[in-house]
This record gives structure tokens, sequence and C-alpha cells, in this order.
């Protein structure tokens, strides 16, 4: 192994959300603070790192052209309204561009462009007057995109998750932040564009159990009986508040299950065939939205929080895609290189949390990111470094953010 970066080695990051860590949110850690993000734009720019699209990067990857050395992709999952608000100018700022992957349930049923960083820049707006939060319309979509600045993807249609068995796994409660939002976005998917920006826990009653569940494209779903789901909610919604400690949480089990019996609530399973349907639906169905939105073709899908199997593969090129993200626990050792397999992209976190033996040990800094970069391509010294780093954010020795 090398000790530094093999440049034919072409990591893609990717991102989701930027500025929206104070909302209270479940997934708000999906959010880059601004200052952090605008940090590592600098990095990349002094270390002077080129970014490409994906295009280019498959011909990188079948040998039809090199990509330039210190190439890199950066990617934003979900179409969050903050990349039109603060990632988009800050690209542009920096002379970089990226690929955001879009969910077509979720773009916002609004027309025009909203205010960003720029018009804050050249003062015709104040920068405490910007509204980051919620998700980008059609028009915002196509400005990015037009610009050059953000190729607008997949992400497929629904980015929810469904049940996939009988056993209850929690309970819902009105006090936000949920952390099951889609369930609400299951009971009133016209609002899913706006769950950033109101209360939606009223959307599902207070004591409904929540069931095991998956992914939605990987998911065969099952449809728990609706009298016995209300039979249980009102059971339990008495002892709810008390339900948060260990005990009341047994104890609601217990209960649910004096109820339903040891086989959890009955219901019915979708079939394999109907499974397969949706799911090719969700991912020829959001290519065709975004390519007529858009004008333009749609050759790359990323799967909503990595959940895909061969068929969703099979489907996503039957469909047209030229290529899609690969799951996390997929080909680990694969890296986006002259002779690699173009169609599945391996990606590599952009954010800061440092993983180690299973455990989250915190946010680290812009050296920490430039490490993961560097061993990802291939460098055995920075692969020593990281090593040594996690040993040391284990021990409590390094501070954090650092």
């Amino acid at each position: 192994m090398p000790l530094g970066p093999e440049p034919s080695i072409v990591p893609v990051l990717m991102f989701h959300s930027v500025g929206l860590r104070h909302l209270p949110w479940a997934w708000n850690h999906l959010s880059e603070p601004l200052e952090r993000f605008t940090a590592f734009l600098d990095y990349l720019a002094r270390n002077n790192f080129h970014t490409i699209g994906f295009g280019e990067l498959r011909a990188h990857m079948t040998g039809e052209q090199r990509a330039p050395d210190q190439s890199i992709v950066l990617t934003f999952d979900d179409g969050y309204l903050d990349n039109w608000v603060y990632v988009a100018p800050l690209l542009e700022k920096y002379g970089f561009r990226g690929t955001v992957f879009a969910s077509t349930d979720f773009i916002d049923p609004g027309s025009g462009l909203r205010p960003s960083l720029s018009d804050a820049w050249s003062g015709t707006t104040g920068s405490g007057e910007l509204a980051p939060a919620g998700f980008m319309n059609a028009d915002e979509l196509r400005a990015v995109d037009r610009s050059g600045i953000l190729d607008v993807q997949s992400h497929a249609r629904t980015h929810t998750w469904h049940y996939t068995g009988p056993r209850i796994v929690g309970w819902h409660r009105t006090a936000p932040p949920s952390p099951w939002p889609w369930m609400a976005w299951n009971a009133r998917p016209d609002r899913k564009p706006f769950y950033l920006t109101e209360d939606q826990s009223g959307f599902v009653l207070p004591g409904t159990p929540v069931l095991e569940h998956a992914c939605a494209l990987v998911a065969r779903r099952f449809v728990p009986d609706p009298d016995a789901v209300e039979a249980v909610r009102r059971a339990v919604l008495p002892l709810l508040e008390a339900g948060t400690t260990p005990a009341g949480r047994q104890r609601l089990v217990d209960l649910a299950g004096s109820i339903t019996g040891p086989d959890g609530l009955p219901g019915q399973w979708e079939s394999e065939q109907k499974r397969e349907a949706r799911t090719t639906e969700e991912i020829a169905g959001s290519r065709r939205t975004l390519g007529e939105m858009l004008d333009k073709p749609i050759d790359t899908i990323c799967w909503p929080a990595g959940g895909s199997d061969e068929f969703c593969e099979q489907a996503a090129e039957d469909a047209g895609y030229a290529s899609w993200t690969l799951r996390s626990s997929q080909q680990r050792d694969k890296r986006n290189r002259p002779g690699a397999d173009p169609r599945g992209i391996r990606r590599l976190g952009g954010q800061r949390w440092v993983h180690f033996r299973g455990r989250s040990l915190g946010e680290g800094g812009t050296g920490y990111q430039r490490l993961q970069i560097d061993a990802h391509r291939g460098s055995a010294a920075a692969g020593a470094l990281l090593r040594a780093y996690k040993l040391l954010k284990w021990a409590r020795l390094v501070p954090a953010g650092t």
C-alpha cells in the first residue's frame, strides 16, 4: 500500500443538509453546521481538489477519459431547501459543483426562487431573513441544475419506511421530535415536503404501536388489522407517558401482548409480486418525473437510507439508470478507479461523525475529514493515523470537534 493517496481513486462524499442542526428534528445530526461546511470547502480549495460529476466519474472508471488528479464528487441527499439557500452559493463561490439526489414526493409544491446566501451577499436580503428549512421546489431544482452547480439526480420517490411484520417496537407520542417521522409521511403523503417546518405529530394518534419496519424499496409491506391497532392504542394510552422508563416500557409490552397474543398484531403481507411492482414504479417513476421536470435524462439513483437489493439494481438498470450508489455494507473494499464497474458507486461519509467498533464517538474536525479521504484513497500513512485518531477518541484523549 502506498504511503500517499492513489491519484486514480475518486472519492464520492455524502452530505445531506447544511445549517439545520438547530431544528427539533430526529435526524438533525445529518445537517453539517454552516461554518464547518464552509471550512471544508476552503480546505478542498487550498489543496487543489477538483469537483466532477457522475458522468465524468463513469468515464474515468471505464477508462474513456481520466479525471484530473485530486478529483472528488460532492453529493447531497434528499433535496433540502438549504441546498439552494446555502450549498449552491457556497459551491459557486469556490468554483465547485456537486450532485443533489431528490426524492420526488418531497419536492415543495410552491413556485419561484426563495432568497439565498447569494442575495444576502449582494445586500438584497438580510442573512437573518434566510429561511433554509424545508425542501426545494421545481423552480429551484431547475435553477441549480441548469446553472451546472448542482446536478439533480434521483433519490427514488417516497423515501419512507414500511412495516414488515407484526412485532411492536415502539409507541407514537405527540411530543416532537418523533423518532419515526415517516409515520406522519405515510399518514399524510401530501404534507411530506413540510415536515421540517410544521409539527406533524398529530397526524398519527398517540399510543399508536410502531411495528418492525424497513426501507420502502426493500420492504415487503405488512398491513396490520386496524381494529387490533386501535384496541392496543386505547389500552396503552393511559400508561404511555409512564412508558419512557425501562419498567414502563415493559408494562406497555406486556399489556399489548395480553391483547395481541405472542404472535403480535394480526394483519397481512403484500405479495412479492406487488412489492416488486411498487419498487419498480418508485425507481422508474422518479426518473420519469425528474426527467420531465428538468428536461434531461436522469442517469444516477441514490438509494434512500441505503435500502436496496439485487432486484432494485436490476430495476434501475432496466429503467435506464447508468449507475447507482452502493449500500454501506456492500463491496466495502471497492474504490471508484479505472477498471471498476461504473454501475455501482462507492460513497464515503462527508460529515465529521466518528465511528469506532460500532460506537459513535462524536464529531471530528477538518483534519479527521482529510484523514478519511486520504485513507479511502489508499494512503497507508493516513490509514494508520486514522486508526490512531479513533483509538485516542475512544479513550477520550481527543477533545470534541477536533
